[in-house]
């Protein structure tokens, strides 16, 4: 194991955890089917992930695109996805004082490959 990976016992099991890695564990919500830019059909299961230990705490959902569902909808799952994050720039339209703002954005995906 090296300095930067991060070894996560859950249920029995161990996982790695490496740099640019996220561990995802929650109620799977809802599956979108898509097609990307090369025609390839992928899922964007959207994860409920919520904290045991705050009972008033809102779930955080996190999509995980992956090639397959990772399950139905209300099924637990958990997982080690990868994270990759894209810039998106732009600038707005003229307001009425014909100022133009320009917007730094950074999203971030999850992917999960077996």
């Amino acid at each position: 194991m090296s300095i930067a990976e991060s070894k996560l016992e859950t249920q029995g099991k161990t996982m790695s955890v490496k740099p640019g890695q996220l561990y995802v564990s929650g109620k799977i919500n809802q599956i979108d089917k898509f097609h990307n830019r090369n025609k390839e059909t992928r899922y964007r299961n959207r994860v409920l992930m919520k904290d045991n230990s705050d009972d008033f705490g809102y779930p955080m959902p996190v999509d995980v695109v992956a090639e397959q569902p990772l399950g139905k909808p209300g099924e637990l799952w958990e997982g080690v996805v990868i994270i990759r994050t894209f810039r998106g720039d732009y600038e707005t339209r003229p307001d009425e004082n014909g100022e133009v703002k320009k917007i730094k954005q950074v999203r971030l995906d999850c992917y999960f490959t077996e």
